[in-house]
């Protein structure tokens, strides 16, 4: 028989599981299609994160838009329908600026003006790629700067400006993720994956457990991850065990499959004492 996984799930969430509250933060989309050598309308399509707005950004403009906090896959298209990048984006904060038309890695737009010397802080790149199932070697860029290269599972030191930074996370010369940093503090993680290397250590405990290795069918045994608040705190491969840590509150609390969309579990708690999230076959 085949397993169904919705009916073997355990999840210590309560009946006052409720969806999470949206708040649209403000920012900006940019079309920066010239600095590929073809400067054209584009379309872009958010989807994730309660809200998926299409917007359109006419050649060497921007526009205002307002998102909620969290991941977006996007996909940005011309008018012929022909499609310019599909890749992933997060918002973190008010303020945030995003570009588009081009795939590969770019200096900010000439409308954005950057003072002089932002100083820098020193940072540490990471790749937690193996955790969701698909170890790559992976760059960080910044501003269209190289700033790090980083193997599966590595990690390395490197700077970033320490103010308004756009960090682009690319692969095969694509980006996969682009991401507006408001501010940047000495000693930060910034990470791609499924487990956040620089995620709190201490707080109330959320353990997290991935059965689908008990699953008969070799399709349903997947690399999962554990959310809060809108962001990757700890992957697993089938099979695997962890704990993730967090303040007291009301928190956000999903499953999804590697640094996919795939939603398993989503809701909200109040977290006042240590809990189980397990997803699988197994008991």
């Amino acid at each position: 028989m085949k397993a169904v996984l919705a009916s073997v799930l355990v999840v210590v969430l309560p009946a006052s599981l409720q969806a999470a509250d949206l708040d649209l933060l403000p920012g900006t989309a940019f079309n920066v299609s010239a600095r590929c050598g073809d400067p054209a309308p584009v379309s872009v399509q958010f989807m994730g994160a309660d809200v998926s707005p299409l917007v359109d950004l006419p050649a060497g403009d921007g526009v205002p838009i307002s998102l909620a906090r969290g991941f977006y896959s996007v996909a940005a298209t011309r008018r012929d329908g022909s499609t310019v990048e599909e890749a992933q984006v997060r918002v973190d904060g008010p303020g945030f600026r995003l570009a588009f038309g081009c795939a590969t890695p770019f200096p900010p737009p000439e409308s954005v003006r950057l003072a002089a010397d932002r100083g820098e802080s020193q940072v540490r790149f990471s790749n937690t790629t193996g955790d969701c199932g698909d170890p790559r070697r992976i760059e960080f860029w910044a501003d269209g700067r190289l700033a790090a290269a980083v193997g599966p599972g590595g990690s390395v030191e490197g700077r970033l400006p320490r103010a308004d930074v756009v960090v682009d996370v690319v692969s095969g010369g694509k980006r996969l993720v682009s991401t507006h940093l408001a501010t940047v503090r000495t000693g930060q993680h910034v990470f791609h994956g499924c487990t956040d290397p620089g995620a709190p250590s201490e707080g109330v405990a959320i353990a997290f457990q991935n059965t689908t290795d008990a699953c008969p069918d070799p399709l349903e045994r997947r690399h999962l991850t554990l959310w809060v608040d809108s962001a990757p705190r700890l992957g697993l491969a089938p099979g695997g065990q962890g704990v993730a840590y967090g303040p007291r509150g009301r928190h956000e609390i999903k499953v999804l499959v590697g640094l996919t969309r795939e939603k398993l579990v989503s809701g909200t708690r109040e977290v006042v004492a240590p809990f189980r999230v397990r997803y699988g076959c197994g008991m």
